[in-house]
Parts: C-alpha cells; structure tokens; sequence
C-alpha cells in the first residue's frame, strides 16, 4: 500500500538520527566463489573440458546450463573432485544451499586438498547461518592455501558477525597485505570501524575501496555515514547521490537520502525518496 505524505512525514520524525547501514549483503554473490580449477580451451568432451565450458556459463549467469555441462563431466567421471566443487557453486548461487554442500562434501571427500572447496563451501555455510562452520572452513582453506587473502577476508566478516571484532580486524588486515587492491576488504574492515564508531579510519576504508573500485554503490553510501557522523554533512549527498545512480534499487541509500532531505528542509522530496526506500525494503 502506497505510503501517504503525512504518514511519511510521521515516520521520518520518529526516525530522524536512525541511518541506515549497508552491512554484509543477506545473499549470495556469485563472484565471491573462487572456481579450483582453470580454463581450457580444449573442445573435446573430457571431464575437464566440460567442466571448463561450465565454468564460461557460470561466468555469464547461465547457472542451469552450467550445472548441465557438470553433470556431463560427472556422467563420465565421477570421482572428477572439481565438477562437484563448481556445481555447488552454481546450486548455490541458485539458492540451493544444501545441494550445494552436498557437492563441497562429495568433492572434498574425493580430494580433500582442494583450499577452494573450503572456502566456497564456508561462503555457503555463513548464508546459511553457520559462522562458526564457515570459520572452520575458511581455516582449513587457510592451512592449504596459506596467502589466500579472500579466505582470511570471509572469515574476518564471520568473526565480526560473532563480535569477534579484533580478531576480525587481524584477517581484514592480513587480507589486505597479501592483496591491497581487494576493494571489498578495505569495504569490510572500514564496516567493522564503522560498527565500532571509529569513523576517521571507516572513512579512510571506504575512501581506499572506492579508489580501487568506483562502482562500489555500498561503499559511497556508508561513506556518507561516516562523514555524517563526522560532521561533514555538505559531502553526504553527493555520495548518496553516487550510491543511488550507481544502484537505483539500495533501499538504504534512498532512506539515508530521504532522512538527510528532511533535515535539509526539502520534505518534498524527501517523501519521494522515503517511498521508494520503503517499497524497495518490503521487496527485501
């Protein structure tokens, strides 16, 4: 039901102060999966070559067509560890969280030294609400994979979600070292900032993100927050200006808007930007 003038006026009142915070998303990325094996050009019809054809449909979004081609893979070898490793993905990335695990498992029973099979399977474990499985997940990828910054980021984000905010600290920044231009660590370590109201150094973080990637909607749009909280509301729009024009469908960075419009005195469109948030955040 559409949101009245008044009624939103009502609720920006009650709410004003109350920002929103763009924190770890509540589904799965398909990027953030890491696929164990590499690519071929080979056109033959080997466990291999199918698989890799998977990986190219998985790469474009076509996750049913890829899962079709490792079943292929399957049908001709089916202890071939990697085609279950990249199936899960793609089940996963479907939203089919236990048929995923079921894969990582039969995977990694096969070949229990494949370090991205544990940290897909911990990507998996943490969207399901298993933290502490997803950490031991991404310990074991670790112990195989010693430099793999991704695996020390995801297990960062896992401790902080159990408020183990200095140990989350440590993995945001040992991901960071092995990796400075992995934007969506400095995002993630500045979000642990931000939650601890270190604002200064959150700010740096999602500056340093931003750098690296200018396309980072979430970043611009908890940047405003930070600079909100630091006083410097003049830079706050333009950044949930950018979030918005970045992705036209972040609830968050229209509510944000829409809060600092009101503050700003402009209720008119203030009220647009608190419809849209609202309807955006029932889609959710």
């Amino acid at each position: 039901m559409m949101r009245t003038a008044p009624f939103i006026l009502t609720v920006m009142l009650a709410m004003q102060g109350l920002l929103a915070i763009e924190a770890q998303a509540s589904t799965i990325d398909p990027s953030q999966f890491t696929p164990p094996s590499f690519r071929i050009a080979e056109t033959t019809n080997t466990p291999a070559a199918l698989t890799s054809r998977g990986n190219d449909k998985y790469d474009t979004g076509d996750y049913q067509g890829a899962i079709a081609d490792y079943n292929r893979a399957l049908a001709i070898d089916a202890n071939y560890a990697n085609a279950y490793i990249e199936r899960g993905n793609a089940k996963s990335s479907l939203g089919d969280k236990q048929g995923a695990l079921a894969d990582y498992d039969r995977g990694l029973q096969i070949d229990p030294n494949i370090p991205e099979g544990y940290y897909n399977r911990g990507i998996t474990k943490y969207y399901s609400g298993d933290k502490q499985g997803a950490i031991a997940d991404y310990d074991r990828a670790i112990k195989i994979k010693p430099n793999y910054a991704k695996a020390y980021v995801e297990r960062g984000n896992a401790k902080d979600d159990l408020e183990d905010r200095q140990g989350a600290l440590a993995d945001y920044n040992r991901g960071i070292e092995l990796n400075p231009m992995y934007a969506k660590a400095y995002y993630d370590r500045g979000l642990n900032k931000h939650r601890a109201e270190n604002y200064k150094e959150a700010l740096i973080d999602y500056d340093r993100a931003i750098q690296i990637n200018p396309n980072y909607a979430a970043a611009y749009t908890n940047r405003g927050l930070v600079k909100y909280e630091l006083g410097d509301k003049s830079a706050v729009m333009p950044d949930y200006n950018r979030a918005i024009e970045i992705d036209p469908n972040s609830a968050n960075a229209h509510y944000n808007r829409g809060l600092l419009k009101y503050e700003l005195g402009n209720s008119t469109d203030a009220i647009v930007d608190m419809e849209k948030a609202a309807k955006l955040f029932e889609k959710q």
